[in-house]
């Protein structure tokens, strides 16, 4: 499946948003052109109205679609990452065939624990309310260290069971692309999935 040149594809991030991250992974993966335009979160451009129309959430990554008149506005990383996939499944794909439902669950499987376990936890705005009730730094950077290694943990123990190459068999896959920002913090603890060095390589590129 060709890209749909009729589509131009329009991505809000910040450079320092995981969530964006997986996203440029994936719009690269797939090799989809895209127009970028840069919210420093640091100045809080987030929080214009301007913004806030385009996402409530007030956070980043956005990707605004525009085909002829139409137009569609996406937030939410995953959500994107599976609009990507079902519009342009052919293209890099990132989940396992339709006809492997056991499989794509797997991978979303992963990605949960990737986004919810941890992610949504050890968020910036979660931390510094840890810090603010206990009052001390080390009681944030505990907080997020304990439930960093506690979610990678688990997720590695999956890939004992799924993983060869990548997270979940042989290919490159949406748990990968969800992973590929958080592997640094995995340093905490000696990785001992095989397939680690080589994934870590293959997204880098």
């Amino acid at each position: 499946m060709a890209i749909n040149n009729s589509k131009t594809y329009h991505l809000y991030s910040y450079f320092r948003s995981i969530c964006t991250n997986r996203v440029v992974i994936a719009v690269h993966l797939k090799g989809i052109p895209v127009e970028h335009t840069y919210i420093d979160l640091g100045k809080a451009e987030h929080e214009s109205p301007e913004f806030q129309a385009l996402n409530p959430s007030k956070s980043v990554p956005i990707l605004i679609i525009k085909e002829g008149e139409n137009e569609t506005v996406l937030t939410q990383s995953i959500a994107i990452l599976e609009y990507l996939e079902e519009s342009l499944p052919t293209l890099t794909p990132l989940l396992p065939p339709s006809g492997d439902p056991v499989q794509r669950a797997r991978v979303r499987e992963m990605v949960n624990i990737i986004t919810n376990d941890i992610q949504s936890i050890t968020n910036g705005q979660i931390a510094k309310k840890v810090r603010a009730i206990r009052g001390e730094a080390k009681d944030q950077i505990t907080f997020v260290t304990e439930v960093f290694l506690a979610g990678l943990t688990a997720y590695e123990e999956l890939l004992a069971k799924y993983g060869r190459q990548f997270s979940v068999g042989d290919f490159v896959t949406m748990a990968d692309v969800s992973l590929r920002r958080r592997w640094r913090w995995r340093l905490l603890i000696e990785p001992t999935w095989m397939g680690y060095h080589a994934s870590w390589d293959y997204l880098r590129r």
